[in-house]
């Protein structure tokens, strides 16, 4: 985990998204920005992600979301590698709420952002 970033957990129900030894490197940057980040969040648990400004709690989120791919390690949704999941599977299981509203829309009107076509 990056210095000045902490994770606040809270459950006990069966595993729902499990991140094993991920790491993200930005293209032509000289080192990673997230390594070796492994959990383990569960079926109706709330995940808080806390830091400083550029310790890759944005990045950590995008990943956990299948918006971004790690440069390594894997991510299962369900015990399902989140990468081959249709955008309708993961918005089924995952809510994201970033501080920036741009981040959240990907379409440019909201009939295909409903549709997560």
């Amino acid at each position: 985990m990056p210095a000045g970033m902490a994770i606040a957990r809270r459950s006990a129900n069966p595993i729902m998204l499990t991140l094993n030894q991920v790491a993200y490197r930005w293209p032509d940057a000289a080192a990673d920005c997230l390594h070796a980040i492994s959990l383990e969040l569960r079926d109706g648990e709330w995940l808080a992600l806390t830091g400083d400004n550029g310790a890759g709690k944005s990045t950590l989120l995008r990943i956990m979301a299948g918006l971004l791919s790690p440069t390594s390690g894997s991510v299962t949704l369900n015990e399902e590698p989140i990468a081959q999941l249709k955008n309708r599977q993961r918005a089924a299981a995952i809510g994201v709420l970033f501080q920036e509203a741009e981040n959240q829309i990907f379409h440019s009107n909201v009939a295909q952002e409903s549709l997560l076509g």
